[in-house]
């Protein structure tokens, strides 16, 4: 099984009168994505219209190297950062948030 790009999909919750900060935090990250990782081919926010405190983050790199260049970022340390001061309902370590590779099937 050829591997192919790198999925990230993050279902968040933000914890009571955090969803704007939330939206904020990963407003910035999103933009230092565009800006400053090649690796980072889509950087996507977006949010349950049912409940608007649950925020979906869908992020594609294209290899497991550029994964963990974004994990190393600033941007995503201060992600982490609002997440453990109370951002969010429950922990990032229990939140849902999924990491897929891309099949490809051989030619």
């Amino acid at each position: 099984m050829p591997a192919g790009d790198i999925t990230v999909y993050a279902f968040l919750e933000a914890a009571p009168g955090k969803i704007d900060e939330l939206l904020a935090t990963l407003t910035r990250s999103q933009a230092w994505c565009e800006n400053h990782e090649p690796g980072c081919l889509q950087y996507r926010i977006s949010q349950d219209p049912k409940d608007p405190h649950k925020v979906c983050v869908f992020e594609v790199y294209k290899d497991r190297a550029a994964l963990d260049f974004h994990i190393a970022s600033d941007a995503s340390k201060a992600n982490v950062a609002f997440y453990a001061a109370g951002g969010l309902t429950k922990p990032l370590e229990e939140q849902d948030i999924r990491i897929h590779t891309e099949y490809r099937a051989s030619a």
